[in-house]
């Protein structure tokens, strides 16, 4: 059992619903309303906001903004590595949440 202080207290091992997949071509700064890697809105900027155990949204599909599920991040740990495709320079990184309510994560 998983209490709002973060305090944990669980008998039953192996039952975390975890989501994991890759982000690719994030660009490095804003091409015309895309979210970047920097800036104050941006993935940057966020992945160190969760990197701090806060809960975040994860919202399955923008065109169903009301659909999401509050989750918390495991990994990456530090600042991703850059990485370049098709010319463009663009940034990718791994992703792996966990429920933050032990929800089943569906859909994927």
């Amino acid at each position: 059992m998983r209490i709002s202080s973060g305090i944990e207290d669980n008998w039953n091992m192996g039952t975390d619903q975890i989501l994991e997949g890759t982000v690719r071509r994030i660009p490095i700064v804003d091409t015309g309303g895309i979210t970047c890697w920097d800036g104050a809105t941006g993935w940057r900027a966020a992945i160190e906001w969760m990197q701090d155990a806060n809960v975040f949204r994860w919202i399955f599909d923008q065109n169903d903004l009301p659909t999401f599920q509050t989750m918390y991040l495991i990994e990456p740990s530090e600042e991703p590595s850059q990485f370049l495709e098709s010319g463009y320079r663009t940034r990718g990184l791994t992703l792996k949440m966990r429920s933050s309510d032990d929800t089943p994560i569906t859909g994927y």
